[in-house]
């Protein structure tokens, strides 16, 4: 159980920030689902709530900080 947790987390944190590879994860993720190791419907969740926030995040950054650095 603590492996699978620990797998949400590392799930969580590479789709986080934007453009970061991660790829090869979310494939071993969906192999692991596919085999009944890890839960797809939470694996989806986590992927796309931690997609979502990092999106918001970098929204909010470029509406913070768009106009001086255009400046």
């Amino acid at each position: 159980m603590d492996g699978t947790l620990a797998l949400y987390g590392l799930l969580a944190l590479t789709t986080l920030p934007p453009l970061v590879p991660n790829s090869a994860l979310l494939v071993s993720t969906g192999v692991l689902a596919s085999e009944g190791r890890v839960a797809l419907p939470l694996v989806l969740v986590v992927v796309a709530g931690s997609a979502l926030l990092g999106d918001v995040l970098m929204y909010l950054a470029a509406r913070r900080f768009g106009r001086p650095v255009r400046a």
